[in-house]
Formats: structure tokens, sequence, C-alpha cells
């Protein structure tokens, strides 16, 4: 009794007696044998919320602050050998106290660690003894105890959620939410499906009562589950833009981003947002900026008025309020968006990564250096102290920041020859575990900074390769197989068989594939000079099925291409030549880009087809070597002499003209007006003759009804 009246004093000003905790150490620690069980669990919680609270006081000394965090492990191993005296519901909590004490930093010891043991094996026996709040609070407690029950935690779970099942028709949205909020702290997949669809029923049932907050709790829970169905985000969306004046800037951020997250990217619920988040700036942080913008670009929502008032806020503050995860976020965002970002800003977030590079997170590093490599940055000062940084993070990265990493740095422009070797020596310790993507991004890392010649002194690096692409060849999906066929031929030294290899494996993703990889297709095989028509003539096909989606830098590729290899089919020519012609006349190509291409479009019979206009551009930016490939275009038209002298004018205006049309009963608004009344208009002539012999066939009895051809039809069948 003492212990729980020592709990948290609002009037006082040290909340917890923590002299009253320590005076009942020793007393506990020898009576804990003849303690009631039930005594023991209301104890153990509250030393747990004691040690929960903050640091002990500075005041007791070290060997009392010790003992104190060491109480909880003797009375849980007092109360490990009682628990069937008391209730389900009081070993629930004493669970979820140590439990909660392993979270925080309280390693559990051999005592602890049987405490746990002991109460799950009771729990699995007792489950039907639990109730729904109960049950909420164990699976929280196994999302915090993680792997320390070694096998037995599964088994728990699995009965905690039949019990789920059972308490359905009798939950409410206070254990919903607590329901979801625990399974999503499990690791991924322990939730099985019909749960998580049963818990979301109930959530989109009690929908309309949630607050804010309940809200923000439900996105962020499911989006940690990987829920699949979008109709809850989309009901939480809606319930939110009901409730959109009454969250707060932190909740009306974790809303965006969870949302954004899920894939809930319907336009409705960004534009509430957009109009909702310049009134809450002034009292937002810069995490929520950040994750404002996130959600926005996430969404490709791009939102000018809102982005123009969140780049102002931004910029007005200092960054050094944000931290490293804020400025790659930010940087991440406008860029996807390809937003114009304001130079004062630019710089600003610039010298945060260029000085505090070094506190940068492995994650926040590669989202900035994509950052900079969709802005086209080319300070190299900055970007060598980025990649310096990430030097000492290679061996931390993952295989997925690797691969993406060495790829961004070889399209970076940084030279730096430890770093290309680091990178190198990390991939070849991986190549064993390297798939899909990563794979891809490193072959064409490798064939952007390093030659074939010293590839081939790279130990074990090349063969490795080799080895992984043609093991998993027939598994890989049609980006990295795209990646392997563009820059493996020439980097490994593949044969013609090898080549061929790729290409069956390629042709077989035709389908999945969309224009512009097709159009790779067709120009890393222009590269290889290979002509095999069971690889080209389906890839035609496929490119005559989808050359609505090729653009006019696609269209070139394309025309290039099929000439280097000297092989093209009637069709193809001519769909080549329509989409050449429409993106022409559109003015999409520059006449430099067809100079380039100059004894390709003459070869192909395209040139003579080009507006005289352009062939005169082409021509003139052409050398004489160029210019032998094609005819050259007519020269340009001349006046006859006749005509030059003669000058078109317009009629004169004659004094009270105006005034005679309105007298006519004309209403003359301008001279401009006036003068488009005096030229003939042929759609009227056209309708009035229309009106004219309506009204002569009216007259005469025959006005026609749209079926004189049927019933011409029908007496020439009868007489037949």
């Amino acid at each position: 009794k003492l212990l729980l009246l020592s709990g948290p004093d609002s009037v006082l000003s040290q909340p917890w007696h923590h002299g009253a905790f320590a005076a009942c150490v020793d007393p506990l620690a020898v009576r804990a044998a003849w303690l009631p069980p039930k005594s023991l669990s209301k104890c153990l919680r509250a030393y747990k919320l004691l040690l929960l609270s903050g640091p002990l006081s500075s005041t007791s000394p070290e060997a009392v602050a010790g003992a104190i965090e060491g109480m909880p492990s003797i009375l849980a191993s007092a109360l490990a050998g009682r628990l069937a005296e008391i209730q389900a519901r009081d070993v629930a909590r004493a669970f979820h106290a140590m439990a909660s004490l392993h979270k925080h930093g309280l390693q559990l010891d051999e005592q602890g660690r049987h405490f746990c043991r002991v109460a799950a094996q009771d729990l699995e026996e007792r489950r039907a003894e639990l109730s729904l709040t109960d049950v909420c609070y164990l699976t929280q407690s196994l999302a915090f105890l993680g792997e320390e029950l070694q096998g037995g935690s599964a088994k728990l779970l699995s009965a905690l959620y039949e019990e789920v099942q059972r308490h359905i028709p009798s939950m409410t949205s206070r254990d919903v939410l607590l329901l979801a909020r625990s399974a999503s702290k499990l690791p991924r997949g322990s939730t099985p499906g019909v749960v998580q669809e049963l818990i979301a029923a109930e959530l989109l049932r009690e929908l309309r009562s949630l607050r804010p907050m309940q809200l923000c709790d439900a996105a962020v829970s499911f989006t940690r589950l990987r829920y699949g169905g979008i109709g809850l985000f989309q009901g939480l969306a809606q319930a939110s833009v009901t409730q959109m004046e009454d969250f707060s800037p932190r909740q009306l951020a974790t809303m965006l981003h969870s949302l954004a997250k899920a894939g809930m990217h319907e336009s409705r619920f960004y534009e509430y947002a957009a109009v909702q988040v310049p009134r809450t700036l002034l009292a937002s942080e810069p995490r929520d900026l950040a994750l404002v913008a996130w959600a926005f670009a996430k969404a490709l929502h791009r939102n000018e008025p809102m982005l123009s008032s969140l780049q102002e806020d931004i910029k007005r503050r200092h960054t050094s309020n944000m931290t490293p995860a804020d400025v790659s976020m930010i940087l991440w965002s406008f860029t996807r968006l390809e937003v114009a970002l304001d130079e004062e800003l630019l710089g600003s977030l610039t010298h945060f990564v260029a000085t505090g590079s070094r506190s940068f997170s492995s994650s926040a590093i590669i989202v900035t250096c994509l950052s900079f490599a969709r802005l086209g940055f080319a300070q190299q000062p900055v970007l060598v102290e980025l990649y310096r940084t990430l030097y000492a993070k290679l061996p931390r990265l993952n295989h997925h920041q690797l691969a993406f990493g060495f790829f961004l740095f070889s399209t970076s422009g940084v030279r730096d020859e430890p770093l290309l070797q680091r990178f190198l020596f990390e991939c070849r310790q991986r190549i064993a575990e390297l798939r899909g993507q990563d794979l891809g991004n490193i072959l064409l890392a490798c064939s952007k900074v390093v030659t074939p010649a010293a590839f081939e002194q790279s130990m074990g690096l090349r063969d490795g390769l080799r080895k992984q692409i043609f093991e998993h060849i027939d598994r890989l999906p049609p980006v990295p197989l795209l990646s392997v066929y563009l820059s493996a031929p020439p980097l490994l030294g593949f044969s013609t068989d090898e080549n061929l290899q790729v290409m069956a494996a390629l042709s077989k993703q035709f389908p999945d594939m969309a224009g512009s990889e097709l159009a790779r297709c067709l120009l890393a095989t222009a590269r290889l000079e290979l002509v095999h028509k069971p690889f080209l003539l389906p890839l035609f096909n496929e490119l005559r099925w989808k050359r609505r989606e090729l653009d006019a830098n696609e269209v070139v590729s394309c025309i290039w291409s099929v000439y280097t290899l000297g092989y093209c089919k009637p069709k193809f020519r001519r769909m080549l030549g329509t989409r050449l012609t429409i993106s022409v006349s559109k003015r999409d190509i520059p006449a430099r880009t067809l100079r380039d291409i100059l004894p390709a479009l003459s070869h192909l019979g395209y040139w003579e087809r080009l507006p005289d206009s352009l062939r005169r551009s082409v021509w003139r930016l052409a050398d004489e070597d160029l210019r032998q490939c094609a005819t050259p275009p007519p020269s340009t038209p001349t006046v006859p002499r006749d005509l030059q002298s003669e000058e078109w004018r317009l009629p004169s205006l004659e004094k009270g003209l105006f005034r005679k049309r309105l007298r006519r009963g004309e209403h003359v608004f301008s001279k401009e007006h006036m003068l488009e009344n005096m030229l003939p208009d042929s759609r009227k002539e056209a309708k009035r003759e229309k009106k004219e012999e309506k009204k002569i066939l009216t007259e005469a009895g025959v006005l026609p009804t749209g079926q004189t051809a049927v019933k011409d039809f029908i007496t020439m069948v009868q007489r037949l």
C-alpha cells in the first residue's frame, strides 16, 4: 500500500517519492517469498512505473539506485511459481510490466526471462479468462520482448489471435485502436490476414466517432501493418476531411505521411490538405514540414501555392533546428515534384549537408545523394564531402543501399579512386547475395566508372557477376534484366551464345515492359550489332502496340537503332515515320537532333517527308560528310517582282458607316467586329442553304425522316 500511495503526486515538486521506494527494497527482497501473489504483482507494476518515469533522484546513492533497478527481477522470480493463485489479468499485467522494462532499456536477467517463459505458458493455458483489453496488452508485450521467449511468443500470439476472433462482436473503438497499435509493433507477417480484416472492419464501423488523434493512430498502425485494403485508408481520408480544421500540425503531418505511405493518392484529400497546411505553418515543427512535403511528393500531387508557402516557411527557419532526416526528406520531396528550389533555401540546405554530413544516417545520405543527382548538382566540394562520409558507412549499408549508392556515385561526376575501390571491394564481398535490381545497379555503375581492362583485374568480381547473372537470368524482373542487357555484354565480354541467352530471357518480358524500356532494348541490340529475328520481330510488334508511349527522344533512338542494325520491317518503318511526323509537327525534336540522324532519315525515306523549312534548318547545321548522305532541300521560295510592289490593305472606313449599320438593327461593338461581319462566312452560307432546302421540302410535303435510305434498300430487296 505504501508503494501504491507513493505514486505520482502533481502537487509536490518531486512527483515520485524515491525515498519510499528505496526504503522498501530490503524488506520486500527479504519477505518476497511470503507475500501474497497479488501484492507481488502490484509491487512489480509500481516499480515499473517508477523506473519508466525517468532517471532516479540525483540524491540517491548508486547502490540504492542499483537495488531499485534489480527489484523487478526479484519480485518476478518470487511470483513465477505462484501464478496459478492469481487471476489471468494480473498475470498479464505483471508480464506487461517486465516487457515494458525490457523495451525501455532494462535488460532481462535469467530470473526475468524465466518469469516471462512461465507467464507465457500460463497465459496460453488460461486464455479463455482474458478480456480483450488483456489480449491487447499481451500483444504489445510480445512486441516489446521480440525474440526473448525463443519460440514461446509464436504459440502465445496464435492463442491470443484466436481470442480476438472470439471477442470481435464486443469490440469498442478503444479496443480496436489498442489492438491495431500492438499488432503494428510485431514483426512483419506475424498478424494473420483474417485478423487484420476483422480489425479493419470494426474500425470502419466506428470511423465516424473517432477524434483526430484516434484517426492518426489508426492510420499509423495499419500503415505499419502493410494492410492492403485501400478502402480503409479511403475511409480514414474522408473522415479526416470532415475534421481537417480540428487537426493539429503534427496530426495533419502524420495523417498525410501515413496515407501517402499506404498508397492512398486521391487528389481530393490532398486538395483539402493543401488549403489547411498554410494555416498551420506558424505552429509547425521542422519535422512536420518535412512529412508534409514528403507526403505530397509521394502522392505526386503538385500544388504550387502550398509548395511556395512551404518553401518560404522553411527558408525563414534556421537549419540548426532541423535534423539530417528532415533535410534529406525536404530535398527529396522538392526534387521528386520537380519544383524549382529557391536559391537561398538551396544554399542553406546545401550548407547544412556540407557541414553536418558526418551526422547523417545511412538512409539520409543515400536520399540526399539521390536528391542532388535529380537537381543536377555539380558543386564538387559538397559532393566530395558527402561521398567521403559514405566511405566509412559502406560496411553498414544493406545490399539495396550499397548498390544504389554505387550507381549514384557513378553518375555524380566525382572521381575518388579510394571510394571506388571500396565500393568494388564491398560488392565483391556480397556478390553471392546480390539479386534483382541490386545486380542491375552494380552493373550499370561498373559500366560507367570501370573500364573492361581494369574490371578484369578486380579479383573475382567479374566472374562472380557472370555467375549471378546466368544462375538467376530466368528469375530476373524486367528492369534488372534490361540493365544487364545494356551494360553486361561489353563489360563482361559476353559471347554470341551468351548474348542470345540474355535475349531469349528478355523477350519473355516484352508484354510487361513500357514503351521506353522497349526502346532501350532496341538501342542495346543496335550496340551489339546482332540481328536476331526471333528477338527483333516480337520487339517490333510490341513497340507498334505501345507506340503512343514513345516520346520524341525515344522515336529518334529507334530510328537510329534500326539504321545501325540494317534491318527493319515495313510496318515498323511506317510506324516510326508516323511518330516522327507527329513529333515534328509538335516541335518536340530540334533541328540539331535531326542533324545527328540525317543518314538514318535519308536511308529510311523520312527526309523528304519533313517540312521544307525544317529540312533547310537541318541542312545548314550539317557538315559536308553528312550532306553526302541526303538530297539537298528545296530553296527558299521567292516572291515574283510584279507582286512585290502590291501591298494588301484593309478596306478604308467611310464616314457614317457605323450609323448606317445601327439603323439596320445590326449591333456593332468595335471596328474589328464590323470588319469581321463584312467578310463572307462559309458556315453561315451553308446553314442558310440547308434551311431553304428544308423549307422547300416541307412545302412539298416530303419532310425527310432519316429513313429514306432504309426504305429504298427494302424496296430493292423486295423486287429481287
